[in-house]
C-alpha cells in the first residue's frame, strides 16, 4: 500500500540531468526564479570544488552557480564541455532563495511543470547513488513523459539549509579553536556574494 504524503498535489518543475533516467522535481514554491545564462557570464573560481561552477552577476547581485548534478550524485555523469549542455551559448538555471541567500543550480534542460501523484519507494540502486537521499522522495506525476512516470523530488531549501547551518557550526568550531576554516565543498562563504555601492566584481578575491 502506498500512502499518501503531505507533497502529493503540489506543483512541481520537472528537469532533466545526465544522472538520471527519470526527471527531477523540484517544488514550484522553492523557485524565486527560473532562467537561462549565458556561459561566458558564469566566471569560474580559481581552485574550486567541481560542485561549484562559478558565480554571475544577476540584476546587481552576485549569485553562487552550483551544479545540480555534482550536488545530487555521488558518481555524475563527467560533464562534455565541448558537445554537452554546458556547450550552450546559454544554460538553464534555477534560483533558490533561502531566508534572503539567492543560490543558482544549473543543470541540463527544462521539461515542464506538472503535479505530484502518489509516493512511490526509490529503488535502493538510485538510493546509493544519491548524496542527500534523507531530502530526495519518488513520486508518480500527474503527466507521463514518453514511458516514465515517476519523478524524483528534490527539497533543495533543506539541503541549502543544511550546507548552512553546516558552515555555520564550522565558523563557531574555528572561533573557539582560532583555526581557519577547512577547505570542503560547502565552504565557500555566502556573505561573500553582495556587491557595495560602486564596488566592481572580482572573482579572483573570493575565498572558496
Amino acid at each position: 500500500m502506498i500512502l499518501l504524503s503531505e507533497e502529493t498535489g503540489k506543483s512541481v518543475l520537472l528537469i532533466k540531468t545526465s544522472s538520471l533516467v527519470f526527471p527531477l522535481g523540484i517544488p514550484v514554491e522553492n523557485i524565486e526564479e527560473l532562467t537561462r545564462i549565458s556561459t561566458n557570464k558564469i566566471h569560474p573560481v580559481p581552485r574550486s570544488k567541481p560542485l561549484f561552477r562559478g558565480i554571475t552577476l544577476l540584476r546587481e547581485q552576485l549569485i553562487p552557480i552550483l551544479s545540480l548534478e555534482v550536488l545530487l550524485f555521488k558518481k555524475p555523469k563527467k560533464i562534455d564541455i565541448k558537445n554537452g549542455p554546458y556547450s550552450k551559448t546559454k544554460i538553464p538555471i534555477v534560483i533558490i532563495n533561502n531566508n534572503g541567500i539567492k543560490i543558482g543550480f544549473s543543470f541540463d534542460d527544462v521539461i515542464r511543470y506538472d503535479l505530484l501523484k502518489k509516493k512511490q519507494k526509490i529503488p535502493e540502486k538510485i538510493q546509493k547513488e544519491l548524496n542527500h537521499p534523507d531530502y530526495c522522495e519518488l513520486y508518480e506525476i500527474n503527466n507521463p513523459i514518453n514511458k516514465e512516470k515517476d519523478c524524483l523530488f528534490i527539497n533543495l531549501q533543506k539541503i541549502i539549509s543544511q550546507f548552512i547551518e553546516i558552515k555555520e557550526e564550522k565558523k563557531e568550531k574555528n572561533k573557539k579553536k582560532n583555526e581557519k576554516t577547512s577547505n570542503t565543498d560547502t565552504d565557500f562563504d555566502l556573505d561573500q556574494f553582495t556587491l557595495k555601492e560602486g564596488e566592481s566584481f572580482d572573482p579572483s578575491k573570493l575565498k572558496i
